[in-house]
């Protein structure tokens, strides 16, 4: 949690049930590993509580996985939370998502520059 310097890829998006608001901010190498990440949460406990988890899961896995990982981490607290905050466990699935997009495309162009997307 906190403010990531420097990050090479960054995504921020919005529940789309409330007002929860994340900003993820990832720094992949250039062999494809994450090899930090942080996240600003402006939301509900259940938004704070899965960014946390989330964040801690994907340091040092690769792009390719790093997306099954943190669906395994926190897929065993989707049955114990409320159906109205299920979509703030999913806000930083969705950021690191947007972040992967722009990562695939920018390595497919060849470019290894920084992206930033907001939705």
């Amino acid at each position: 949690m906190g403010e990531l310097k420097d990050p090479t890829h960054q995504a921020m998006v919005r529940s789309e049930t409330c007002s929860d608001i994340i900003k993820l901010m990832v720094s992949i190498d250039g062999e494809g590993i994450v090899r930090d990440v942080k996240a600003q949460v402006f939301g509900c406990g259940y938004a704070i509580a899965a960014a946390s988890l989330f964040t801690e899961s994907v340091i040092d896995e690769t792009v390719s996985n790093v997306m099954e990982k943190a669906e395994k981490v926190l897929k065993p607290f989707y049955p114990t939370v409320p159906e109205a905050h299920k979509s703030c466990l999913r806000l930083s699935h969705r950021a690191l998502s947007k972040i992967l997009l722009a990562y695939h495309k920018a390595m497919s162009n060849g470019q290894k520059e920084k992206t930033n997307g907001s939705s």
